[in-house]
């Protein structure tokens, strides 16, 4: 906090006695009576030449001074004014006072004064550039989840939360599914990418992967920038949590990658919610995308469970506290690399067993792979009152530039029902990373 002086009613005026040089820290006035108490301030002169000093005592009417507080030290002749004025140093004491008072209480920041001051930055870097400054990590509540979950494997997998891929590796990965929890006793809101049921053996090592795409990296191309996670294990002792951060060599293309800069290992213990920071990563040229890794060095293994949520990326030194955004808002983020259904359809059937399904991609980061999460739709996943045969299949996928063709089989009877909603549960439109 910085120091704040008391003003004075009505500013009254007092007068050098005598002259003064620059370099003068003595000073005389005809009557100190009018002054307040030292320490504070005083203006000597009037217009854009004025200099603020800072009186530290008074001793009858001769001041000791610090001389060019504010304003450039120069020489004054006798019968110069002086009075206690409203300064710059006033009005700026008080800016940052407030707003770090505010940030104290309201973020519940301890620390230093340096750290604080990074915080005002914060602010003032959210009120001119949005919100994106203050949380670049899209899901990181963890509440979207278009997919299904997945088996753990050695290959990294989208599994129920959407953003987040994770894979294993130890000299087996038995066991464990990729999925969503939403009473998590990490984060605020109990919804957290879960890893559950793990079982590995030898050196296991569990890997959640985040990337960002290059037209929002490069929004933070050459900046400073703090992450932080709730995470959650199971174990039972002590397990070690890494931070990657790494760029690709790339446009929005993951096959060669660069390490900037690791966080070293940090200590989470078992069956306690614990945030782990990441603060003061300088970034370089990140033109081309961003990923953020977290290794989990758990070991050997068995039926164990990991929560990860509140993903943060904030600009700045320090790490500031998770700030939960809106739903719709992060479902529409999501939906630009991964969607399943919700896209109009049109269908005809060109023989009575078989029909065929046409549609258009979504906007997307890219036009999308599609893909079926269903392999026999049954009658309730068609979404439509046709008869089917119990073993009726998609066996073709045609995609093209600006959209897609599926051919179906297995109908019983062609005379019913329609085909624009037909496979609306049933396929996903994937651009991910």
């Amino acid at each position: 906090m910085q120091t704040m002086y008391p003003g004075q009613i009505n500013s009254p005026i007092v007068y050098l006695t005598s002259d003064i040089d620059n370099v003068t820290t003595t000073i005389t006035v005809d009557d100190a009576t009018k002054l307040l108490s030292a320490p504070n301030l005083l203006t000597i002169g009037t217009g854009e030449i004025a200099e603020t000093i800072q009186y530290t005592n008074i001793n009858v009417n001769t001041l000791t001074v610090v001389r060019g507080f504010q304003g450039t030290a120069r020489s004054w002749i006798s019968g110069t004014r002086i009075s206690r004025n409203f300064t710059a140093y006033d009005y700026d004491s008080l800016r940052n006072n407030v707003s770090t008072s505010l940030q104290t209480s309201q973020l519940g920041v301890t620390g230093g004064v340096a750290e604080q001051d990074d915080l005002i930055a914060h602010i003032n870097d959210d009120a001119e550039h949005g919100d994106f400054y203050r949380q670049t990590v899209i899901n990181g509540g963890c509440q979207v989840a278009q997919d299904i979950a997945k088996t753990l494997s050695t290959t990294p997998q989208y599994g129920s939360v959407d953003m987040f891929s994770v894979k294993a590796t130890g000299t087996a990965v038995s066991a464990g599914t990729i999925t969503q929890v939403t009473n998590s006793t990490a984060g605020i809101t109990g919804y957290a990418l879960a890893v559950t049921g793990v079982t590995l053996t030898g050196t296991g090592i569990i890997y959640t992967r985040y990337r960002m795409e290059a037209k929002d990296a490069i929004k933070l191309k050459n900046k400073v920038v703090s992450f932080s996670c709730q995470v959650y294990h199971d174990v039972g002792l002590n397990i070690n949590y890494t931070v990657y951060v790494r760029k690709p060599t790339a446009v929005d293309n993951y096959t060669g990658v660069t390490d900037i800069a690791n966080s070293g290992v940090i200590s989470v213990p078992s069956g306690a919610a614990t945030t782990i920071k990441f603060e003061n990563i300088s970034l370089g040229d990140i033109s081309n995308g961003l990923e953020i890794e977290i290794q989990v060095a758990c070991g050997a293994i068995t039926t164990k469970n990991f929560h990860l949520t509140e993903f943060q990326l904030n600009k700045g030194s320090v790490v500031l506290v998770f700030t939960p955004e809106k739903y719709p808002h992060q479902l529409i983020s999501c939906q630009r690399t991964f969607r399943v259904g919700g896209y109009g359809y049109v269908g005809r059937f060109y023989s009575a067993t078989t029909a065929q399904v046409f549609g258009s991609f979504p906007i997307m980061r890219i036009p999308p792979t599609v893909t079926l999460n269903k392999t026999n739709p049954t009658l309730t996943e068609l979404g439509v009152a046709l008869r089917v045969g119990t073993n009726s299949t998609i066996f073709s996928i045609y995609s093209a530039n600006n959209g897609f063709q599926f051919d179906v089989n297995g109908f019983t009877d062609a005379g019913v029902g329609s085909l624009a909603s037909m496979l609306d549960n049933c396929v996903n439109f994937d651009a991910r990373l």
